[in-house]
This record gives structure tokens, C-alpha cells and sequence, in this order.
């Protein structure tokens, strides 16, 4: 079964709400596996998830601030890529 099938089975679904929760959130880890690489996939997992600021994350990385942002746009416009292909069952 696709990403896209699975995604709308897990909305669309009935039953327990911290079910679906604990799906949708396993579905969109699986999502950002597929479509983000390492490094994109963290720096946005340490910048939406745990709230770090792009230079504290540079900092985590001995990096410029804008490497963590160029990651940070890429994983942007990969996700953004991907659900604009979704289509409604």
C-alpha cells in the first residue's frame, strides 16, 4: 500500500482518536524517511519538533546558520512537493 493510500486511510479513519494520533504520526515519520534526507530530516525533526533555533542547531553542528537554513528550505519544499501530489480518494 502507498504513502498517499495509507495517509487517507488514517484520516479518514474511525475509532480511537490516540490511535489515529499514534498512526498518523508513525505514517508521517515513514513520509519524511522517504522523502528527506538525513540531514534535512533532522534539521527539521530539531527545529519543528524540539523547537531549537537555526543557530542553535548550527551550533550542534559546527556549521554557519545558513547551511541549517538552506536544510531547512529543501526539507520545506520536498515535503510541500509531496502533499501537493496528494489527491483526495
Amino acid at each position: 500500500m502507498g504513502v498517499q493510500t495509507d495517509l487517507w486511510g488514517v484520516l479518514y479513519s474511525e475509532g480511537d482518536n490516540r490511535e489515529r494520533l499514534a498512526r498518523l504520526s508513525t505514517l508521517l515519520r515513514r513520509i519524511m524517511d522517504e522523502e528527506l534526507t538525513p540531514r534535512q530530516r533532522e534539521a527539521f525533526l530539531l527545529h519543528t519538533g524540539q523547537g531549537l533555533r537555526q543557530t542553535e542547531i548550527a551550533a550542534r553542528w559546527h556549521v554557519h546558520p545558513s547551511v541549517v537554513c538552506r536544510h531547512l528550505q529543501k526539507a520545506e519544499v520536498r515535503l510541500r512537493r509531496f502533499t501537493d501530489k496528494l489527491e483526495r480518494p
